[in-house]
């Protein structure tokens, strides 16, 4: 006849392997912005082209939402706002030609456009508007 072991299980260590699994297990739910509260450009500014020609890159602007604390109250961090509409519009007396003029953030929370230069000699600039936030504006 086999003699079978028995373990006396530890309440206490059972309590603090239940929070571990808990709190490490994936239990939250991913977080999705839906507020854009700064817009950051990734790529795309200070470039030169001939009249009527593209620029070489093209425009890269990302959304992000409010700085929010981390589970532990760590140091907060900005989120990327998936799926909001940026506007891309020339500033006055700039004859840019941006395709598209809308765009919609992808799940990273960038949006990108190419840029075709005017017939205007000189500086020119455009404002990127979130559609929800047009207070953001850059």
């Amino acid at each position: 006849m086999k003699k079978v072991r028995s373990y006396d299980t530890n309440p206490v260590l059972m309590l603090f392997l239940s929070l571990g699994v808990l709190l490490c297990g994936g239990c939250r739910e991913e977080q999705h912005q839906t507020v854009v509260d700064k817009l950051n450009i990734l790529a795309g500014t200070a470039q030169c082209a001939m009249p009527g020609q593209p620029l070489s890159q093209p425009l890269r602007v990302e959304a992000m939402g409010p700085a929010e604390s981390g589970l532990l109250g760590g140091n907060q961090e900005r989120l990327p706002v998936a799926g909001t509409r940026i506007i891309f519009e020339p500033t006055d007396g700039s004859d840019l030609r941006i395709v598209p003029a809308v765009a919609d953030t992808d799940s990273g929370g960038e949006a990108r456009v190419q840029v075709f230069a005017g017939h205007k000699i000189g500086d020119q600039y455009i404002r990127i508007i979130p559609a929800a936030a047009p207070e953001k504006a850059r």
